[in-house]
């Protein structure tokens, strides 16, 4: 596959998120899919998909919005923001996906706050 139709598959896990389309969500995994994120639930395609069920348990309305997206070879980097009211979320992200056969096969992730002048109590004036 070329790195067009790697960013649509790629663009397609935000799309299952916000549509909240679980079936669509594990279609885009490989199921040995290698998952390097800093959640404990994150490990594979189960654990991928439990770290799912939480966020959109805990926040109702969580959504992710893609910003950016790169690609060269098999991987696509997506610079995504994510919002959720229901207990206040709003954060940054950058994602890398590793793509194989028209499935990602390994995923890594990296989320911080938007509002870094709020990191660790530390408020910094605007």
């Amino acid at each position: 596959m070329g790195t067009e139709e790697n960013k649509t598959i790629v663009r397609g896990v935000y799309d299952a998120i916000n549509a909240r389309d679980r079936d669509a969500l594990g279609a885009a995994l490989a199921p040995d899919l290698v998952s390097q994120t800093p959640f404990p639930e994150g490990a594979g395609r189960d654990g991928f998909l439990a770290l799912y069920d939480a966020v959109v348990a805990k926040y109702p309305d969580y959504r992710v919005e893609v910003q950016d997206q790169i690609a060269e070879g098999d991987q696509v980097v997506t610079r995504y923001t994510a919002t959720g009211t229901a207990e206040g979320v709003d954060l940054i992200g950058i994602d890398i996906d590793r793509l194989e056969n028209g499935v990602i096969v390994q995923h890594w992730s990296e989320a911080g706050p938007a509002d870094l002048r709020t990191v660790r109590g530390v408020v910094m004036p605007r």
